[in-house]
């Protein structure tokens, strides 16, 4: 039997799966983030072991097993990622391939090209012709970029209640409710005691983490600068699009009956907050490019896609219903 493995990496957690040459599901594995710029490319791969392990033993393989291949979509350094596997795992799989964290995306979702538009703890927007043409917008970490994600938002959010704070620049609502959310999420009683979280202590995905009490903040207790916040997060989202639109080929527009848009990430369970941003900057910038967006959502890890992936550098065609896995969560004519 040929088994192939494939594996989702994230800066807040790793996805493992492993199918058969049958593109038969057999288990999957979990372990904590494998974000090369957080944690190294060492760190990285002794995190993707552990959740290719994990997935072994769920599938009822014996933990000696050599793979027949191994993909991995994460973003981050590749060729020394795959020098690390062989050095250190060289039983592991006999073809190991690494690929950017949206291929795998890609790969789960659509066999012709497709869209993806990440927003979780980073963002990303790339777009794949079926024509095998590329154009990609974002995905330039915390640092240059991830406009829209769980990340930006956190920091949007107190950058709002700093400056408010220094008579730099007003807030546009009350910083009051966020100051009190930002004091019991980070454990501090001022803003000198946060130094700790944008320094020695930063921690990509906790950070991040904030944005469950914005998103909170938002539904929940209608806190407008909260729901501010996330307006400005729908409209650098939909910029992104705007950024691939002029790109996307009209084979691609008629094969999806308008553009289909994947969108990955923790952000879009918060779409009630997006919805009316989202669709108004997408109004004003594409300029009548599409007559309809369809946004899908994944039912499955892209981790399947990265074994797709993986067996096709094999030589090897997996079969899947791929449109098993997504379903449409939003339709719109623009």
């Amino acid at each position: 039997m040929t088994y192939y493995g494939g594996v989702e990496g994230g800066a807040t957690n790793t996805v493992a799966t492993i199918i058969n040459e049958k593109g038969e599901i057999l288990g999957y594995g979990k372990s904590a983030g494998c974000n090369t710029w957080q944690v190294g490319i060492t760190g990285a791969v002794h995190e993707i072991v552990k959740a290719v392990e994990d997935a072994k033993s769920e599938a009822g393989l014996k933990s000696d097993i050599t793979l027949t291949g191994l993909g991995i979509c994460i973003g981050g350094s590749q060729q020394a990622m795959i020098d690390v596997f062989h050095k250190e795992y060289p039983a592991l799989a006999n073809e190991i391939i690494v690929k950017d964290d949206t291929a795998g995306s890609m790969a789960t979702a659509f066999d012709q090209g497709g869209i993806v538009l990440i927003a979780g703890t980073g963002s990303n927007c790339v777009y794949n012709g079926p024509d095998g043409s590329s154009k990609r917008c974002g995905g330039w970490g915390n640092f240059m970029g991830d406009e829209g994600s769980a990340w930006w938002i956190s920091h949007r959010a107190i950058k709002y209640l700093f400056d408010d704070d220094d008579n730099l620049k007003k807030a546009p609502f009350s910083v009051e409710p966020l100051r009190a959310m930002m004091h019991g999420y980070f454990k501090v009683e001022s803003n000198t005691e946060m130094l700790n979280h944008f320094y020695t202590g930063f921690s990509k995905s906790f950070f991040a983490g904030f944005c469950k009490e914005i998103s909170h903040g938002a539904i929940q207790k209608k806190d407008q600068l909260c729901r501010h916040v996330f307006k400005e997060a729908a409209q650098v989202l939909a910029d992104h699009i705007a950024g691939v639109m002029p790109y996307i080929s009209k084979e691609y527009h008629l094969l999806n009956k308008g553009t289909g848009i994947l969108c990955i990430g923790s952000v879009w369970n918060s779409w009630e907050l997006l919805e009316d941003g989202f669709f108004s900057r997408l109004r004003e910038k594409i300029n009548g490019e599409t007559k309809s967006v369809k946004l899908l959502k994944p039912v499955i890890t892209s981790a399947v896609g990265a074994a797709i992936l993986v067996a096709k550098h094999c030589g090897s065609i997996v079969s899947m219903d791929l449109s098993k896995h997504t379903k449409v969560f939003h339709q719109e004519s623009i």
